[in-house]
């Protein structure tokens, strides 16, 4: 078993706060927030229904992970930094690489549909948690990926994923008027090459040999929450409480933890 070892920079040298975010000295931002360029954005501890934050809370400070597709470093950087795990990352693009790297992350850069890179990947095991962050929807053949990585986990360990949810009610209101639109990012970013609903996605965890211990569902404002927010103070509790009875229609992302099958 090759030994992963503990990100070692200054920011993770750094004190953390009793709440548990890092010192915005530390960071290098304010409000404990660990910030890098590009794709990732933050980790904000404060903000449970963010995909990212929901990820990072399903992971044991310490553990050793595999993150797929780290962009940036984001979530990578926060488990090494604030939680002190063992990070290893898996990166394709290759400034984004060099960016993860920046924060003292140990980067392949490399598709993860690559089987020498898969080969590599496996002799490194195992690991507590393998991270697919918004990553599934760009593969060609995420079952076959998932496949792969399966051998991967520790005994007690968990696949975690977030993934957008192709049903929501946005996405079946273009399609009454006969709109299909891509975009640049969100639900329709036109590099998505799998698209799942929440029923499609649970049984692509069971289908590659994975027991799905929990979904969650990350929730989004309505169109012109600038408004419901001056009629509804409580919209947020609204937003959660839709998504939570009709996830199928209200949920924006999944956030999938799933272990090995028995």
């Amino acid at each position: 078993m090759a030994e992963l070892a503990p990100i070692q920079t200054e920011a993770a040298r750094a004190p953390t706060s009793a709440t548990g975010g890092m010192g915005a000295a530390a960071a290098g931002c304010s409000d404990g927030l660990v910030s890098v360029p590009h794709y990732g954005g933050s980790v904000n501890p404060a903000d449970a229904n963010d995909p990212r934050t929901r990820i990072v809370n399903m992971i044991p400070a310490g553990s050793r992970v595999l993150e797929i597709g780290c962009g940036s470093g984001t979530i990578s950087g926060y488990l090494a930094q604030v939680e002190g795990c063992r990070i290893l990352a898996v990166e394709p693009d290759a400034i984004m690489a060099d960016e993860a790297r920046r924060l003292g992350i140990a980067v392949v850069q490399a598709s993860i549909e690559d089987p020498a890179a898969q080969a590599d990947l496996a002799s490194r095991g195992p690991f507590d948690a393998i991270i697919f962050a918004d990553v599934l929807e760009h593969l060609r053949d995420p079952w076959a990926v998932l496949r792969a990585v399966r051998p991967w986990l520790a005994p007690n360990g968990a696949v975690l994923a977030s993934v957008p949810n192709v049903a929501h009610w946005t996405i079946r209101l273009s399609l009454l008027w006969g709109r299909w639109d891509y975009t640049d990012g969100y639900l329709m970013d036109r590099t998505h090459l799998r698209w799942f609903t929440r029923e499609t996605l649970r049984r692509l965890f069971v289908e590659t040999g994975f027991q799905v211990i929990e979904i969650q569902t990350r929730w989004t404002a309505f169109p012109g929450d600038t408004i419901w927010r001056r009629l509804i103070p409580g919209r947020e509790r609204l937003y959660a409480a839709l998504a939570q009875r009709w996830p199928g229609l209200f949920g924006y992302q999944f956030v999938v933890r799933a272990g090995i099958a028995p």
